[in-house]
Order: C-alpha cells, then structure tokens, then sequence
C-alpha cells in the first residue's frame, strides 16, 4: 500500500522490512514501520476507525507478539 507519489521502492532500507499506511484521502501524513528482515514479520490486519496504524506480527521461541505505530 502507498501512496502514487511515493513508491516503497524509494523508502526502502536494506536488511529491514517496510510496512505503511498513507493517510486516506489526503495529500501527506500516514506512517512508516521498518522491521529487521530477520524477525520475518507479518502484517497483522484488523478493523479499525482509525486508518493510520500498522501492525505486524512476529514470533519467537517466547511466544508471538504484536507491535505497531
């Protein structure tokens, strides 16, 4: 998901992951998540009035854990 303006390809990172939510119908705004590669994060998807947020999921030999902006 992006923006037109701005591709993922340009905020890329080398050795992170990139997840993203541009504000909804408006010029600017959102946020940006970059995680280490090697925590293989997934995108956790959930219902929500409130569009600027991305979570993503990760696992480790403690358990599975939730993080976000």
């Amino acid at each position: 998901m992006g923006s037109s303006n701005v591709l993922d390809s340009e905020l890329m990172l080398a050795g992170y992951d990139l997840f993203r939510r541009d504000r909804p119908e408006r010029e600017g705004g959102g946020v940006l998540f970059y995680i280490n590669s090697n925590l293989r994060a997934v995108e956790f998807v959930h219902d929500s009035n409130f569009p600027e947020q991305v979570w993503c999921q990760i696992q480790d030999s403690r358990g599975k854990f939730l993080i976000g902006v």
